[in-house]
């Protein structure tokens, strides 16, 4: 009996030690994915209605544009003067009715002048470009959102992204990438609502975008870790950007620093952050901690070209 009790007793005290070390490192109990094991680098670049300068050593910059409305001509010069990627998040909402979303137009065709539109003007940008459609589908707070569209919010989203990424495989350079982009949590918290419920498929998206805020709570890692581990299992041949991020604590390049070497030991798909360089609810900005952006210059400047340039060329799909 008492040998009995022990073995439970062990068998316990394992169980639990796996447990404690699945939820520190959950990858050490699958495959690595293909962005794990290839490329290790990580690009840094920032989205702002700020100026950027010319001294400012960026990758990526973002910016935000409504369904119909068009490139200002300011966002095409930058692009082409400055060669770094363009991420444009593209939001499926006509900008003076936020409450009316344009998936089902879209699905159905009926928005091919302004797809045709939005392509003439990103040929004029000879870097490379990241389309964000449809961000943060899983929320509640966007009227293309799933929750938001009834039961079948799901099967629409797809649809318009599907269709939409057709649209550019048939006309668009290959520089065009495009990214499925999820919120950290899903709101509302439901099976229905998983992120995963949304997914395109595999051929249809390049990209797979990750936005995740800090209200001075949580270490870069806690922030992360669950919806990391359950982007690599979703696209495993996907890497994965953070294309939102920020701290609302002051000192933002300590938590920078946290970011970075979780980033390189943990979060090895991880292939680009964009710092959302905003104030809102938050003062998100990285301009109260200029350390913060001279940290994000170094780290740009000691990315190895070629492995740059190949991850590049990773993301170029030829059409299907």
């Amino acid at each position: 009996m008492k040998y009995t009790k022990v073995k439970i007793l062990l068998l316990l005290c394992v169980s639990i030690t796996v447990l404690v070390i699945y939820r520190i490192h959950p990858s050490w109990f699958r495959k690595l994915s293909y962005y794990e094991k290839n490329f290790p680098l990580c690009l840094w670049g920032v989205s702002t209605d700020k100026g950027i300068s010319d001294n400012t050593n960026l990758l990526i910059i973002g910016h935000f544009i409504a369904w119909k409305d068009t490139l200002p001509q300011e966002w095409i010069d930058l692009h082409q003067k400055r060669q770094v990627i363009c991420m444009l998040t593209w939001e499926p909402y006509i900008s003076d009715s936020l409450d009316v979303n344009v998936l089902k137009r879209i699905a159905d065709g009926k928005e091919d002048y302004i797809i045709g539109r939005m392509q003439e003007q990103l040929a004029k940008i000879k870097s490379p470009v990241w389309i964000r459609f449809g961000h943060e589908m899983n929320g509640n707070w966007y009227s293309w959102s799933g929750s938001n569209n009834g039961p079948d919010g799901a099967v629409l989203y797809k649809e318009a992204f599907v269709y939409l990424k057709r649209k550019f495989i048939q006309k668009t350079n290959d520089s065009t990438s495009f990214i499925f982009c999820v919120n950290r949590e899903d709101v509302p918290n439901n099976s229905k609502n998983r992120f995963e419920s949304y997914y395109p498929g595999s051929e249809y998206v390049d990209i797979v975008g990750l936005d995740a805020y800090d209200k001075c709570k949580n270490t870069a890692k806690s922030l992360l870790i669950e919806p990391y581990e359950r982007i690599v299992r979703m696209a495993p041949d996907k890497p994965v950007v953070v294309t939102e991020i920020a701290t609302a604590c002051t000192k933002k390049h300590e938590w920078l620093v946290a970011l970075n070497e979780c980033i390189k030991t943990d979060f090895r798909s991880i292939k680009a952050v964009v710092w959302f360089d905003y104030v809102k609810e938050e003062n998100w900005s990285l301009g109260t901690d200029t350390a913060a952006g001279e940290l994000i210059d170094k780290w740009n400047q000691d990315i190895n070209l070629q492995l740059y340039n190949n991850f590049k060329m990773s993301l170029i799909r030829k059409g299907m």
